[in-house]
């Protein structure tokens, strides 16, 4: 699974072997040393870094290969100075936010404001919070990473203003995007190990029932695009009533389904989340030392 992830991760984009170099700096920054030479000590960890090898390296030849078909390029600030663009991009960093989360069309369509809200609300909260509360190496690694979330666009643009101007989009941070969540919630899970949360089904809902409804509204705005357009006076209504155009299955039909889709794997992660923690306070009860006996018992 490993090596199949890299393959994909590698095929990308030819910054994703950048992606590649920071999720390995960060593994290694952030892991436990015994875990890590016995992993080490296993035959298949080497086969797959082997694989890896082979892989990366066929693809480093490959974007080095001069594209004959490679468009001219026209983009804005050709020129350019690389300080100039370093800094632009730096300023413009939480611009570039919907295409972390949800950007559709030709970049001109982000998503609705709730859309951008909730995972700002959601995902912020597990970031500051592992920021504060986690300790040791996984700290560190959290905060190098988000370092690199803030650091790696403009360093990137302003090696390519002069030649090719400005080129940056918000998807381009993605990789580093969903480590943010990855490495946070493994610092708090680390800090935190065996503690049982207060009102936590209420918050474990609350969390998912945003985040799908998050996830269905960012579909249905999506084919909004494409079935009315997002014209000011096209309404919900109206793509109900009037719509321009379908796809092959109705609009309406591929929105149940994939609300369906939605309620499914939040059921599923729901009892895996709630099976594991109930785990947790059956073994805070049996290690519950036994009340003191009064003296007139």
């Amino acid at each position: 699974m490993l090596v199949v992830s890299v393959f994909f991760l590698v095929n990308t984009r030819s910054i994703s072997l950048g992606w590649l170099l920071a999720i390995t700096a960060a593994a290694i920054l952030m892991a436990d040393w015994k875990t890590f030479f016995a992993v080490f000590r296993r035959p298949a960890s080497w086969v797959a870094v082997g694989l890896i090898g082979v892989t990366v390296a066929l693809v480093g030849v490959y974007f080095l290969i001069p594209k004959g078909l490679t468009q001219t390029a026209n983009a804005l600030g050709i020129g350019s100075s690389p300080s100039i663009a370093f800094f632009t991009v730096l300023d413009k960093t939480f611009d570039y936010g919907a295409g972390w989360i949800a950007e559709f069309g030709w970049l001109d369509t982000p998503p609705p404001g709730a859309v951008v809200v909730i995972w700002t609300l959601l995902l912020g909260a597990l970031v500051v919070g592992a920021v504060v509360l986690a300790r040791g190496r996984l700290r560190l690694g959290l905060i190098a990473w988000v370092v690199l979330f803030f650091l790696v666009p403009p360093i990137t643009q302003a090696g390519l203003v002069h030649e090719w101007g400005y080129v940056w989009q918000g998807r381009y941070t993605l990789a580093l995007f969903v480590g943010l969540g990855i490495i946070a919630g493994i610092a708090l899970d680390d800090r935190f190990p065996d503690t049982v949360v207060p009102n936590f089904r209420r918050l474990l809902i609350t969390g998912l029932a945003l985040l799908g409804f998050a996830q269905v509204l960012a579909f249905a705005w999506a084919l909004k695009r494409y079935v009315i357009g997002l014209d000011l006076y096209h309404s919900w209504i109206q793509m109900l009533t009037h719509p321009k155009w379908e796809p092959p299955v109705q609009w309406l039909v591929l929105t149940v389904l994939f609300t369906a889709v939605i309620v499914v794997a939040a059921w599923a992660l729901y009892r895996a989340v709630t099976a594991h923690h109930d785990a947790i306070v059956a073994a805070s009860e049996d290690h519950e030392p036994e009340p003191a006996l009064s003296a007139a018992g």
